[in-house]
């Protein structure tokens, strides 16, 4: 009888480690991107409160989700995403707080 040893187990964690730190990376980019945009926002046109209220508690139940499951790298991801959303919220409430306010005659 002839043993042959499997080697391809130790190559699928290496491949799963190398996926989740791609996807991490990307993710976290695209966090970045995103929140320079935010910071460099001038205007509220493109962003509402319900909007973004909604991204908050969808990335909060996800991270919950995920936390509970043991995936610890996507509910920080998570988290990133509800820490950027709530900066999003004060930055469109200090926008609409500077606009002028169009006043119509009666």
């Amino acid at each position: 009888m002839m043993y042959t040893e499997i080697n391809s187990l130790t190559i699928v964690m290496d491949a799963d480690d190398i996926i989740v730190f791609i996807a991490t990376s990307l993710g976290l980019h695209q966090l970045i991107r995103e929140f320079t945009d935010v910071y460099n926002m001038k205007k509220v046109g493109s962003y509402t409160p319900e909007y973004v209220i909604s991204g908050i508690a969808t990335s909060m139940l996800w991270g919950i989700y995920q936390y509970r499951n043991g995936s610890k790298y996507y509910a920080m991801h998570s988290l990133v995403g509800v820490v950027l959303g709530l900066y999003t919220l004060v930055r469109i409430r200090r926008l609409t707080e500077d606009e002028p306010q169009m006043l119509f005659p009666t």
